[in-house]
């Protein structure tokens, strides 16, 4: 049985998602799984960072690359990292790619492969994703 490690360590790639109760901040986390299973980083916990969990803050001051997924222009999740200290490398907001917010809604395939196609864009340099 393989064994299960704390992602609470820094450096590396860290993604932190929204993962608020509309489609798209449920996609931002669906997104972030996935990247993880595709070896591109490892989430961190952005309640534990938002709740000044000393470790968790530490990881997030500490990575090498920091991405967040926010679902709408809120941007709840980066405020958290900012509040946090920690700056993201890269963010990407679903609102701003054409992705409609519908609150209480599941996301759909099609949201998060545009998502993933849009944070390519963003992290050219590192294409892993699609």
């Amino acid at each position: 049985m393989e064994e299960i490690k704390c992602s609470c360590q820094g450096g590396t790639v860290i993604m932190y998602s929204c993962s608020g109760n509309a489609n798209l901040g449920q996609a931002c986390n669906e997104l972030a799984q996935r990247l993880m299973e595709r070896g591109v980083g490892r989430m961190g916990c952005l309640a534990g960072v938002g709740g000044h969990v000393p470790n968790m803050v530490l990881s997030a001051q500490s990575a090498d690359e920091i991405i967040v997924l926010d679902g709408c222009q809120m941007g709840c999740a980066l405020k958290i990292m900012e509040h946090a200290g920690a700056k993201a490398s890269v963010h990407l907001v679903a609102t701003e790619i054409g992705l409609v917010k519908k609150n209480g809604k599941r996301w759909t395939e099609d949201e998060v492969q545009a998502m993933d196609e849009a944070l390519a864009q963003l992290r050219p340099s590192r294409n892993v994703f699609v």
